[in-house]
């Protein structure tokens, strides 16, 4: 049996709430806090689900048109996090972005929020984080990694696996827009460039989707329109991280697939719902419903990775069989970066801003002191007599 990896502790005293842009995400984990970032995250992700005060909310979602919207969240005893986020490829442009949202966590005892957060950023990092966590014990020499679908979740998972997954040497990128998919390998390799990885690993434009079932792994990240991966095309051993069907509806891989695949559920009752598992309930003879992000369905031929993470002897035969990963959006992941990231906050001595003072709502409608405030900022200074301009405190 596998051991829970040790616990990461954030235990600042100070008070307030972090509230981080998109902007600023970037600046925080961007160049040599990157790497250190992810795997630890990836070891948090592990942990998270040895939680055994974890308390999933049901995730609900709507889509329209090929769009979503999705509020997700879990507590536990440090932090309550909730999520909301919206994918919009109908709308998507140069002025509107295609994932949108923001992240809250509220800590556990005093339910005052810690941090508020835009997310397109963090949950694609936490995503492949977690594909790379459950890849790096499930799969073995994964040399070559294909990538279908080249928006920022396929982008984001080719940097990522490339970057911490140290025997990957080629990644493979194919979407129905050849421009897309070739725009996106250059993005990636000027990223693996800038952290070193481009002597190791060659990108290059698949031309169909030859080369995407000669890979060791493949990822799907696309809006869960349609099967596009077939059962008989993919060899034995292969690992699948089908990231795009994550509500009611959506689907990446054939009925050929399931009957070959054994699972990995992020979230075991989830991936039932909303995962690839809605399609795979009649073959592999599922129950309609599991109330649970744990367990073990099928006669061990469905496991949830919590599960596969304490037991991965029941797991056996990985070499020969398909291994799918059904990742629909784990908000365990979600508490497991809000601990990461609040840890390095802290060491980084990042800027809270106070929580608002009581007030009536008299105080609070009326002409009076503004109730935001950074917990480090300077009071206004007072003009000097004699002069028209009103000095400004510094930005802290």
């Amino acid at each position: 049996m596998a051991h829970p990896p040790k616990p990461l502790t954030h235990r600042s005293t100070a008070r307030g709430l972090y509230e981080l842009s998109e902007g600023e995400i970037a600046q925080l984990v961007r160049g040599e806090n990157l790497a250190p970032f992810l795997l630890e995250l990836a070891t948090e992700i592990e942990r998270t689900y040895h939680d055994a005060h974890l308390e999933p909310l049901a995730r609900t979602g709507w889509t329209k048109h090929g769009d979503a919207f999705e509020v997700m969240g879990c507590a536990s005893r440090d932090y309550t996090v909730v999520k909301a986020i919206a994918s919009n490829p109908s709308t998507a442009s140069q002025a509107v972005p295609t994932v949108s949202g923001y992240l809250y966590a509220v800590k556990t005892g005093t339910n005052q929020a810690v941090l508020r957060c835009d997310v397109p950023l963090l949950t694609a990092l936490r995503t492949a984080t977690s594909t790379f966590a459950v890849l790096r014990r499930a799969a073995s020499a994964v040399r070559t990694i294909a990538v279908v679908g080249a928006g920022l979740e396929g982008e984001t998972h080719a940097f990522v696996l490339a970057l911490l997954a140290g025997q990957v040497q080629h990644v493979i990128f194919a979407d129905v827009d050849s421009d897309k998919a070739e725009h996106s390998a250059h993005e990636v390799a000027k990223l693996l460039k800038l952290h070193e990885r481009s002597t190791k690993i060659s990108i290059s434009r698949s031309p169909g989707m030859d080369e995407v079932y000669a890979a060791d792994a493949i990822v799907t990240a696309t809006y869960g329109r349609a099967p596009i991966v077939q059962g008989r095309r993919v060899r034995p051993g292969t690992f699948i991280a089908a990231v795009g069907a994550d509500l009611e509806g959506k689907q990446e891989l054939d009925a050929d697939v399931y009957s070959k695949a054994k699972f990995l559920a992020d979230d075991l009752g989830q991936c039932l719902r909303q995962g690839e598992l809605q399609h795979a309930k009649d073959p592999l003879h599922l129950p309609s419903s599991h109330s649970s992000y744990l367990g073990a369905l099928g006669l061990g031929r469905v496991l949830s990775v919590g599960d596969f993470l304490s037991h991965q002897e029941r797991f056996s035969g990985r070499d020969e069989a398909i291994t799918v990963y059904d990742s629909t959006g784990f908000s365990g992941q979600d508490l497991a970066t809000v601990r990461v990231l609040l840890h390095m906050l802290g060491s980084v001595g990042w800027t809270r801003k106070r929580w608002p003072r009581a007030m009536s709502l008299w105080q609070r409608l009326s002409a009076g002191p503004s109730t935001d405030a950074t917990t480090h900022s300077s009071k206004q200074p007072r003009a000097r007599r004699g002069t028209r301009r009103v000095a400004r405190s510094a930005k802290t």
